[in-house]
């Protein structure tokens, strides 16, 4: 499965350069009280450590090291959602104390592609958040089923090419839903046209941030269909007017350069440059090709002419 395997090289990578977290700091407390409402049709609720006082603050991380340790563990309003085994690497680890508010493990096989000596399945047993899945699992007491039919009749299409998609599309419903709610409950005084409606959401979508940390899919099969997808789902969360955070160091959002305004990107090694060296060496090969040949042609001469001498010193009638 691609997914997984991007993950397990991924893990793999980060393995290589740092030991799990699973003994670093307590970071419990930071974690908000996170409810399930309904574990079938995928309801879950975000508030802060006091469990009374919502949280609309998202970090989704992965497992990019360009700006994976840029998410905020460190501040309680922010939900933290990871993926995957990634736990292992967010402050606190994979053990209690680590930092984690909701988890995405989208994989129908899900316990099959995973980290040689580690016990995923335990872990998602024991973490104590939200864990979104494709179902329910039986012996995972905070599974939650992915509201996956909810999510395409909700945004009219069925476009989800990585986990990532199904982060940025859940914490885009989980806001939805909050700002309807708020809605309803605000009394219509000077509410007289549906534009001061939109108006009054768009201020309260202003309220929610999401982050995007530790992703920039641009490795392999990742950025041929992974990549536009998210930012599909990056665009439908900035229409909204909620605030998008994506530090300047990912490649999510961006492009070579602006096309019409520039032929070549200027950061970049030119195209034009890369295109003359390229015939430069072409033109190398084919003089050093044809060398070669020639240096082939006179050794095969040479070694005519040392088996004519040696016919002729054995006697024989050899015309040069």
């Amino acid at each position: 499965m691609a997914g997984e395997n991007a993950a397990l090289k991924a893990e793999a990578a980060l393995q290589s350069r740092s030991p799990s977290q699973a003994a670093g700091p307590d970071c419990s407390n930071l974690n908000g009280v996170n409810r399930i409402i309904d574990a079938d049709a995928g309801a879950v609720e975000f508030l802060m450590p006091d469990g009374v006082t919502p949280r609309r603050k998202f970090a989704l991380v992965g497992f990019a090291s360009s700006t994976k340790d840029m998410a905020p563990f460190g501040d309680p309003e922010w939900v933290i959602c990871g993926m995957n085994q990634l736990a292992r690497h967010l402050p606190g680890g994979d053990g209690p104390s680590g930092r984690r508010d909701l988890w995405f493990e989208i994989h129908r096989e899900w316990n099959t592609a995973v980290v040689p000596g580690t016990d995923h399945a335990a872990w998602l047993r024991d973490c104590g958040i939200p864990v979104l899945m494709t179902d329910r699992v039986e012996g995972l007491p905070t599974s939650v089923r992915f509201p996956i039919d909810r999510l395409i009749r909700r945004f009219d299409i069925d476009y989800f090419t990585s986990t990532v998609a199904y982060m940025l599309a859940f914490t885009m419903y989980y806001i939805d839903r909050q700002v309807e709610a708020r809605l309803k409950a605000t009394p219509p005084n000077g509410l007289v046209t549906a534009w001061d409606v939109l108006q009054l959401a768009s201020t309260l979508y202003a309220e929610y941030t999401i982050g995007v940390f530790g992703i920039d899919l641009i490795v392999g099969e990742e950025y041929d269909w992974q990549k536009s997808c998210a930012e599909y789902w990056c665009g439908q969360i900035m229409a909204r007017n909620i605030t998008l955070m994506i530090p300047k160091e990912s490649a999510l959002l961006k492009q070579r350069y602006r096309y019409g305004y520039f032929m070549e990107p200027d950061d970049l090694i030119k195209d034009s440059d890369l295109a003359k060296r390229a015939n430069q060496l072409t033109a190398e090969h084919q003089r050093h090709s044809e060398a070669v040949v020639q240096l082939v042609g006179a050794l095969r001469e040479l070694e005519t002419l040392r088996e004519l001498r040696r016919l002729r010193e054995r006697g024989g009638t050899v015309a040069l």
